[in-house]
């Protein structure tokens, strides 16, 4: 997981320490959404996911942060529900994390990317086939 941050951190010119944040979001979420053994396959491929997860924010607590945007973007995602709540409610907590929404897109990207490269193309498209959620949060925000 650390060269899969380094690099997401340097091709999005973000600090490392959000850009481990926004990665651990993203690994809740797919774990949220993933059916069967491929999470399993994905976290095993990804070695130090768990640490990575287990440090994430939650999300939960969006009076820690003053970013306004990120808590509107949260609030937004529990008010619309479905697939578009769900992303946007991860969107809005990877924005709290310190990930700029324009850049976003690019992180979930370059992460799926980096994904199936260790993890194989079957295992991530696997899951992101299971879940409509997942494909419309990779869809929505890497155009």
């Amino acid at each position: 997981m650390d060269q899969i941050i380094k690099a997401l951190s340097a091709r999005l010119n973000l600090p490392e320490s959000a850009v481990r944040a926004g990665v651990g979001i993203l690994l809740k979420f797919i774990q949220r959404e993933a059916k069967g053994s491929q999470f399993d396959q994905l976290l095993s491929a990804l070695p130090g996911a768990p640490e990575v997860m287990a440090a994430a924010p939650s999300g939960e607590d969006s009076s820690s942060s003053n970013d306004f945007l990120g808590s509107l973007l949260k609030n937004a995602g529990n008010l619309l529900g479905g697939k578009v709540g769900e992303t946007t409610e991860v969107a809005g907590a990877m924005n709290q994390a310190g990930i700029p929404l324009e850049k976003i897109g690019q992180l979930v990207g370059g992460f799926f990317k980096e994904a199936k490269t260790e993890a194989g193309d079957d295992v991530v498209n696997e899951i992101l086939g299971q879940s409509p959620s997942l494909q419309a949060l990779k869809d929505t925000l890497t155009r």
